[in-house]
Order: C-alpha cells, then structure tokens, then sequence
C-alpha cells in the first residue's frame, strides 16, 4: 500500500536521521578532529557555503525562467534549503570509489582521510543547517528576534541533552560491558534521547543530540580524560560500529525504496536537477582547486578532490522535511534529491573509470 507506507514518512524519517548523526558522531575521533585534520574542515565549510550560496541563487533565478513549470518559482528559503539538501558527501558511496582505486594499486594516502572525514562533516552539517531552515519556513511571519532565540535554544538543548546522555550511557556501558544486546539497548537509548531532545528544545534538538550522543560513545577515552576520571571508560567500540554498520545498512537500503515510492516525474524538475547538480558540481571543481592549490597536491589527489563527492542518504532524508512538515510543493524535494543522487554517482563513477585507465606506475613518471 503505497499510500500508507507514505504516511509512515515521519517515523521513517526521524528513525533515518537518528541513525545517521549516531554513525556520524560514533566515527569521528576527536583527537583527529581537533588536531590532525583542519584541513577536511576547511574543505568542507567552503564547500558547502559556496553550494548554498551558488546554489540557492541557481534554484531561485531558473526557477523563475519558467522551466519548473506550473511549478511556480520557489521563494529564496525553498531555493536554500534545496541546496543545502544537495551539498553533502556520503561517507558510504565514497569509500566504496576510494577503495576501488586503491584496489588498482594508487596510493592515495592522507588525501583518503581527508575525504573521509569531509564526509562524515558533512552529513550532520547538511541535515542541522536544512532542519534550521525548515525551522524559519515554519515560523514564517514571527519576529527575527524569536527565531534567534529558538535557535539558540534548539542548539544548546540538543548539544547538554546529547552529553548527558550520552554520558550516562557510557557508565552503564561500562558495567554492562559484552552484555547480550547492548547495542539494541544503545539504540534505544538514542531514540529515548532523541525524543526528549524535540519535547524540550523542539525540531531540530533531537538531530544535534544525537550527535553528540554517537560522539560521546565514540570517544569514551577521550571523554573520561576531559572529565579527568581516575578509571577510563572504555567500551567495545570495534563490536559497536561493525553492529551499527549492519543496522545502518538496513536503514539506508529501505529508506531509498520509500524515496523510489515519493518520486514525482516531471521533465521540468528533471531538467531544472540536472541543472542543479552541475552547479554543485562546478562550485566543488572550484573549491576543490583552490584547496589542491593551497596543499600542493599532485595531479590524482586534485583530480580525486575536485571530482569526487556522491550523495547519499542525508540528502534523500532531507527530501522528505518539506512534506513532514506541511511546506508547499514538498512533492519536488524527494525528486530533485533522487535526481542529484544518482547523477552525483553516475559522475563520480565516470571520473574514476578515467583515472583507472592510466596505470598507477604511468601516472607517477608523468608526476
């Protein structure tokens, strides 16, 4: 029954994104975070301001030409949150091409790490900043200063609720180390939290809490060095990820056949995409240049960084907030996405097919 598996999109949804930001948070190291890799931060934020900025004012000005039909044109926050939908990196796809090349004997080295960690950036900023913007549409006609407020609000409950949490979990975690279904346990603990993060912060808490839940279970020694505690904390982060890495999987495989079920086919939203997904695609050549440029890197690592960036599930995730929340026009969101997906893929396969024809050995003696 389509319709009913449609009307089940909320709960798909906020189960999707919870598991998301948690994998996130769960992979990011800390200390790699805060002292080894300002370079994959600074890829990132430039990357994605300059897709929302290029993007945004593509989506807005053709909408306007009248190639979305009867359409209509999209207002400059529809226009916004459609590139920041479009503006992620999916860890998944991309580690599936790094490996490939790496199969065919390149030696990538840190230009892997630092894709790597782009992406899991990437996914929790994509889906916090679309959730903000979706937050103000809601809002419509309320005061600027109100926004402001809610917005600090949802940032600071999301961020101690997930802390907390997390923290108390990590202590259970401790003495209940190698107990039968600790992991269905942390689950349901980061949906407990997620939960409670909406009810007290509102939308949009509950995707920063569980981030910093996954990023607290993830950093266990870290975290008890900052609160210096005279026993670390350490839990089985090797059995939590692998498990998690399965349960991720499941969500990602049914969570693209619900977004086959919501597409809407139109050749004007398949040609304005198209358009969209080249405009990102331009702005990553440039940022991705510019960055090779600061870094020295050779001809591979500047190739691999300026052509390489698939999308993934938190843009389709994001494609469904417009509905969930009653905007105009949701229907577009989850084609626009599917479109972008698939074509992001299609390109960054092609580019990798290209470098695989010149064999690794030819391409250091051209170096």
């Amino acid at each position: 029954d389509v319709e009913r598996s449609r009307g089940l999109g909320d709960v798909y949804k906020r189960q999707a994104i919870a598991i998301i930001l948690f994998d996130a948070g769960l992979n990011i190291d800390l200390y790699k975070f805060i002292h080894e890799m300002p370079k994959s931060i600074s890829l990132a934020l430039l990357t994605f301001m300059l897709s929302l900025l290029f993007g945004s004012l593509y989506a807005y000005h053709v909408s306007r030409l009248g190639i979305m039909g009867d359409l209509g044109a999209l207002s400059s926050l529809e226009a916004l949150l459609l590139s920041s939908m479009a503006a992620g990196i999916s860890v998944v796809p991309l580690v599936g091409i790094l490996g490939r090349l790496e199969k065919k004997g390149f030696e990538l080295g840190e230009i892997k790490d630092v894709l790597i960690l782009e992406s899991v950036l990437t996914d929790p900023i994509c889906i916090i900043t679309s959730i903000m913007i979706v937050n103000f549409m809601v809002m419509g006609r309320k005061a600027s200063w109100l926004q402001t407020r809610s917005l600090l609000t949802t940032v600071s409950t999301g961020f101690l609720m997930g802390f907390v949490m997390g923290l108390i979990w990590l202590f259970i975690l401790n003495k209940i180390r190698e107990a039968r279904y600790d992991y269905l346990l942390t689950v349901a603990n980061l949906f407990a939290t997620y939960i409670i993060a909406e009810a007290f912060g509102g939308t949009g808490a509950g995707v920063i809490s569980a981030l910093i839940y996954g990023l607290v279970l993830g950093n266990s020694v870290s975290v008890s060095k900052m609160l210096n505690l005279e026993k670390p904390l350490n839990i089985n982060k090797e059995k939590l990820i692998e498990f998690h890495g399965e349960i991720a999987f499941l969500i990602r495989s049914f969570f693209f056949v619900f977004l086959g079920l919501a597409v809407y086919l139109s050749p004007y939203l398949c040609l304005f995409s198209t358009g969209l997904l080249f405009t990102l695609q331009a702005v990553r050549w440039f940022s991705g240049d510019l960055v090779s440029r600061a870094l020295k890197l050779g001809s591979l690592e500047s190739e691999i960084l300026k052509n390489i960036s698939p999308k993934g599930l938190a843009t389709a995730v994001v494609s469904f907030l417009p509905a969930i929340y009653g905007l105009p026009r949701a229907e577009i969101y989850p084609t626009i996405a599917l479109i972008v997906i698939l074509g992001g893929l299609l390109w960054s396969s092609l580019v990798t097919s290209i470098i695989c024809r010149t064999p690794p050995s030819v391409r250091c003696k051209e170096e």
